[in-house]
């Protein structure tokens, strides 16, 4: 079973439910017993509908076998599909029963140090299973997603069966004896499990047989056509170049039949210029239609191309100084207008002049036919010769497109570079591979094509990965990803909320979001507006754009207004998150259906059977049910090997999934610096083509993202707010300086990414950044909602609050402060109308009574005490990237907050100051009014303050906890630090962080 936030459990549980059925079927085959005799997978918010049932049976002979894997989010909390199992567990009455008195367990808890309850949950559930009757068969394994899960994983996965098999008093090593005797003679239902259990077993793809190349020559102009004649004749002389290239010649009046956007060919321009700087009439319509402005910035960058300019010097009105750079604007005006829509030259520009006899066209011919279409003999794939070694990607502004077309199989040279070799990568052996297998899924293309009558006769065309195995009378394996909630809405089953309002809270232009307004509004999609904005905001220094504009334009927060359903079925509470759902980039998974529809014949639009479950098409299967758009994990990679058709770009991903030295260091620098996602791979190593089973085993599913509320309830209005960091970043350039200035041995990927579900979301809502257009754009999110268990309020308001937010950490607790002041207002006028007489609160007044008025309210709520609230809060720069400025100082103002601190660690002219840095200030009293006196401490350890800290959790929070510690402590930081244990077991000191 399985508890999961991100997919890590999920994809870790069906592994092992994979192996078990493995085992089993092994075992029918042997007639070798096992301890178990079924497989069931599924959620831990299932454990009733599922498993209670076997649990129950006390007229067993046997233990019934449990495996548990469950991450811990947020700061100590559940996933969403584990709520209902740890609740169960708490429950004081739960234990009495032994409900668990017929299990042995083994639990694996995956966590993150960098949060302060490390892998809480798994900790939870595997104390109290032992409380509740269960017998341990093996210590929790204790996984950190901070230093690498597998390291782990592994070892635990390996080891979990042996030590159920000699609980049940079978031989030791009964399992790996099993495995290693079965598994030679085996054939595997499950081709991914074969592929990566013995290697180069199965039968690779096909290597591509060599066909000649088609490269299209183009003319306009009589003189042209002769020139593009001697090209061709050219060709069919040379030896070396006729076996490899074929010449198709096409007047330039017929060059819509090659449909040169989307074609991959080759294609030499022979455009010639004749009276009045004009080209020819059969090149008219060609010349004017690459001329357009409606095209896209990226329309032509599939397009490789040479251009020979051809003038005649004499038809110009100057004949005193001429050459044939004068005579030939056609040429050029054509070369820079194909260039600024992507298309790149892959042999010299050439341009000569009719008045000379045409002088150096023969010899740019011969070097054509040697050189430019030759290239030494090695021609690329896709009918282009590659481009110059890297740097792969150059510094100038690029679309997404024009990227990806010059890193085209430019995997193994990146990693070449990286490693300082010119020949080969070294060799990976098997034992230096990780051990995990893949899980299990299933798919089903639906051939509606073929029906003859209704939907009951369709035929399936069967793609499952994994064919059940026959684990005998009583096999129940099942595979599921959500479960239900007891709220009204989940992941599963979430609201569509109206974006009601969006306002950036940094100082941020909005020249980028009105232009991407525009595209919305005009129809054009999200990602459109997202790469407009990208556009918008350069984050590398250029002309018209300084440094410091550039990182301003990297920090850009954004906060939305959600409207929340009419009949108020969804509630929420201060400090409680907001979960997101979203979709993978539409560009990534263009370049994987592109792959399914080349190597496979799989088409986007075709409809598919996922699990036996749900019937949808292969682009929404690819759009949401797996997360291609994360830095791929070394299991995938080491998968997706196993689906690489070139063995050097196979050994390359194994490399790069291996636990030699080698492959960590090119792992870190080549995978996780670059962010590298399937979309990249597939493009870096051509030769990958994974099938859509392979995919759908491979990949998790899309965690949902969280956002925390902003906002209280108590403000009427039927909203909610969140506020977000928008993710915006270029990759580090292999050289480790991220500067894009091509170091690192020609190893410059300088890739720009960005968050999957912060970018969407400010594409999204670009025309409500702007405001005063459309007011019918009302664009949704499917939101639903995350209660937090511990980042709560205190009940009493009397007690002080210490709030420690830097940056968009902050963002809760303006919901806290909220809350406060709307509690506070409420207070109030519940008193007037006690007092008036028009709300008793379920009292009867005595005679007399009645008559006190407002006044008497205001003496009232003067009694009623509310503690200090002391914000703490750090931004780079006040008149940047302060959020909630002004609304901050409006509460400090009116004494909602007792006391505001900010600090700025990126102020011009001053030192850099951090929040720790102020909390030792404010406790030494040396500034803010001299108070002489430990302010903090008293305030926390005199009047029971609540401190709440709130941010990244990199190094942020250590560097808070210790100045915390040394206040508390007087300077004894050991001291210090037991209090703030302290603190903690009493939910006075509450840390919510997230690791970047």
């Amino acid at each position: 079973m399985y508890g999961s936030a991100t997919g890590n459990s999920e994809h870790i549980a069906k592994n092992i439910a994979e192996k078990a059925d493995f085992f089993l079927s092994s075992s029918s085959s042997t007639s070798t017993p096992l301890f178990y005799d079924a497989v069931i997978i599924c959620s831990l918010d299932e454990y009733k509908k599922k498993a209670t049932k076997y649990w129950d049976d006390d007229t067993s002979p046997h233990k019934f076998p449990v495996i548990i894997v469950c991450s811990t989010t947020g700061n100590g909390d559940s996933p969403e599909n584990a709520s209902r199992f740890t609740r169960y567990l708490k429950r004081k009455t739960t234990a009495a029963t032994l409900p668990f008195r017929n299990v042995s367990f083994a639990v694996l808890g995956l966590g993150d140090t960098n949060y302060d309850q490390f892998c809480a949950m798994g900790n939870l559930i595997d104390i109290k299973l032992e409380t509740c009757g269960g017998v341990r068969v093996k210590d929790a394994g204790m996984a950190d997603e901070a230093t690498g899960l597998e390291d782990v994983v592994e070892p635990w996965c390996e080891e979990v069966f042996n030590n159920f098999g000699k609980s049940f008093g079978l031989e030791q090593n009964i399992v790996e004896v099993k495995v290693k005797a079965s598994r030679a003679n085996s054939v595997f239902a499950n081709d991914t499990m074969n592929r990566i259990l013995n290697p180069g077993s199965a039968q690779k793809p096909p290597p591509p047989t060599q066909t000649k190349k088609i490269v299209n020559v183009l003319y306009g102009g009589e003189l042209a056509e002769d020139i593009a004649r001697k090209i061709k004749s050219s060709v069919l002389a040379s030896a070396s170049c006729n076996s490899k290239v074929s010449i198709n010649l096409l007047s330039m009046k017929d060059f819509k039949k090659l449909d040169i956007p989307n074609s991959t060919d080759r294609c030499i321009f022979v455009v010639q210029t004749v009276e009045n700087n004009q080209p020819s009439e059969d090149a008219g319509n060609c010349y004017r239609f690459f001329k357009r402005k409606s095209h896209e910035s990226d329309a032509l960058c599939k397009l490789s191309f040479a251009m020979v300019g051809l003038g005649n010097s004499n038809l110009l009105m100057d004949r005193q100084t001429t050459t044939a750079a004068e005579c030939n604007l056609c040429a050029q005006n054509m070369t820079k207008r194909l260039e600024e829509l992507g298309a790149r030259m892959f042999f010299d520009y050439f341009e000569t002049d009719e008045r000379t006899d045409l002088v150096g066209v023969n010899e740019w011919i011969g070097r054509l036919c040697e050189e430019g279409l030759n290239a030494g003999g090695d021609v690329g794939g896709d009918g282009a010769i590659p481009p110059p070694p890297p740097p792969l990607i150059q510094t100038a502004k690029l679309s997404h497109k024009q990227k990806m077309a010059q890193l085209q199989g430019k995997g193994l040279d990146h990693l070449l570079a990286l490693t300082s070799t010119s020949t080969s990568l070294p060799i990976v052996k098997n034992s230096d591979l990780p051990t995990i297998q893949p899980s299990s899924s299933s798919c089903q293309l639906v051939n509606k094509l073929n029906a003859k009558t209704n939907d009951a006769s369709m035929d399936l065309i069967n793609l499952s990965i994994t064919e059940s195995f026959d684990g005998g009378e009583g096999t129940n394996t099942n595979t599921i990803t959500s479960s239900d909630s007891a709220s009204c809405y989940s992941a599963a089953n979430p609201y569509g909320a109206p974006i009601r309002s969006a306002a950036y809270l940094t100082n941020s232009p909005l020249g980028p979001a009105r232009a991407a307004a525009k595209i919305i509004l005009e129809g054009g999609g999200a990602w459109e507006a997202v790469a407009c904005i990208n556009d918008g905001f350069p984050l590398r220094a250029t002309t018209g754009c300084s440094g410091q504009q550039a990182e301003d334009n990297g920090k850009r927060v954004v906060e939305l207004e959600l409207k929340l359903p009419e009949d108020f079925s969804l509630e929420y509470s201060p400090g409680d998150s907001i979960g997101v759902l979203v979709e993978n980039d539409p560009r990534v998974v263009d370049i994987v259906l592109a792959m399914l529809s080349d190597k496979h014949g799989l088409k986007g639009e075709e409809t598919v059977l996922i699990d036996g479950e749900e019937e949808i098409s292969v682009r929404v299967a690819i759009s949401r049910n797996i997360d291609i758009c994360g830095v791929l994990k070394k299991r995938v990679l080491l998968g997706l090997s196993q689906y690489t058709g070139d063995e050097k770009e196979e050994n390359a991903l194994r490399l790069l999934s291996s636990k030699t030295k080698v492959g960590e260091e090119l792992y870190k620098t080549f995978v996780e610096k670059q962010c590298l996602n399937l979309g990249d791979i597939l493009v870096l190593f051509p030769s990958c083509a994974p099938g859509l089973d392979a995919l759908l085993s491979l990949f998790s599913s899309i965690a949902p993202r969280y956002y925390s509320v902003t906002s209280s309830p108590l403000n009427k209005t039927n909203s909610l707010k969140i506020a977000f960091s928008v993710v915006n970043y270029v990759t580090d350039n292999g050289n480790g300086n991220g500067n894009g200035n091509g170091g690192g041995g020609g190893a410059d990927l300088e890739l720009r990414k960005g968050g999957l579900c912060t970018s969407y979301m400010e594409g999204l809502c670009s025309p409500l950044l702007v405001g005063g257009g459309d007011t019918s754009y009302e664009p949704t999110l499917r939101i639903f909602p995350k209660p937090s268990t511990h980042f709560r309020l205190p009940a009493n308001s009397k007690y002080p609050l210490v709030l420690i937010g830097p940056g968009s950490g902050v963002a809760p607790f303006m919901g806290f402060l909220e809350h406060r002041k709307l509690t506070k207002i409420n207070s109030v006028e519940e008193a007037g109308r006690s007092c008036e007489g028009s709300w008793r609160g379920g009292f009867e007044f005595g005679e007399g009574e009645v008559g006190v008025g407002i006044g008497d309210a205001n003496d009232y709520q003067s009694v009623q005490v509310t503690g200090a609230v002391e914000l703490f809060y750090g931004c780079r720069r006040e008149d940047h990237d302060w959020l909630y400025k002004s609304k901050m100082k409006e509460l400090d103002f009116h004494g909602d907050i007792s006391g505001l601190h900010v600090s700025f660690s990126r102020e011009k002219g001053k030192e850099k100051e951090y929040v720790q840095d102020r909390m030792k200030i404010v406790d030494d009293g040396a500034k803010d009014g001299g108070i002489g006196e430990s302010r903090l401490g008293k305030l926390i350890e005199e009047e029971n303050a609540y401190v709440y800290i709130c941010g990244d959790g990199s190094k942020m929070v250590h560097d808070v906890l210790d100045q915390l510690a040394n206040i508390l402590g007087n300077g004894d930081k050991k001291k210090g630090e037991e209090k703030c244990v302290f603190l903690k077991e009493r939910s006075r000191l509450v840390v919510d962080i997230w690791s970047l």
